[in-house]
């Protein structure tokens, strides 16, 4: 019964939570701790799907585990890590302000920039834009998510490979 609720919960690629988990996790969160803080984090892979026509799917798709796996080392076990769709994740930093969140989505944007990614014998490089949306009561989770997105699209605009924080 465990092994059959991980699986419905998991992104079967990564192992991240997937969407609904991520929504049910959340709104658990968020009814038990009323006035929670935290940080929504939105992260795209930049250009991905130049990896992907570049190197194939296959390794488009380790890209993808790999950098799922990067971003579990960068988070506690209080946070919560899903894929969001394709190449993207959605991250809740729970507990920290906003100087916090934002030197810790800007690690991890140093991080996978500087991570290498094995094909053979060939290192490749890859890079991700973030979406940051700090509140010290995050019941709207949607409205939360929508400021993140809002946050990430400013990074893509800025040429990519960036940290933008949503501001009001």
């Amino acid at each position: 019964m465990k092994k059959l609720k991980l699986i419905s919960e998991s992104d079967h690629l990564t192992g991240a939570l997937n969407r609904r988990a991520f929504y049910q996790k959340l709104a658990r969160i968020t009814k038990y701790h009323k006035k929670q803080k935290g940080t929504l984090i939105i992260l795209d892979l930049d250009h991905f799907k130049q990896i992907n026509d570049t190197y194939a799917h296959s390794f488009g798709d380790i890209v993808i585990k790999e950098t799922a796996e990067q971003l579990k080392k960068q988070i506690s076990k209080q946070d919560l890590l899903a894929r969001w769709g394709g190449e993207e994740f959605l991250i809740f930093l729970r507990g920290y302000d906003e100087q916090e969140a934002k030197i810790i989505a800007n690690t991890m944007q140093q991080h996978i920039a500087q991570y290498e990614f094995i094909l053979t014998d060939e290192a490749i490089n890859a890079t991700v834009s973030i979406g940051v949306y700090h509140s010290n009561n995050i019941q709207l989770l949607d409205e939360g998510i929508n400021h993140a997105d809002e946050a990430l699209y400013k990074a893509k605009a800025n040429g990519r490979n960036c940290v933008v924080v949503y501001n009001e």
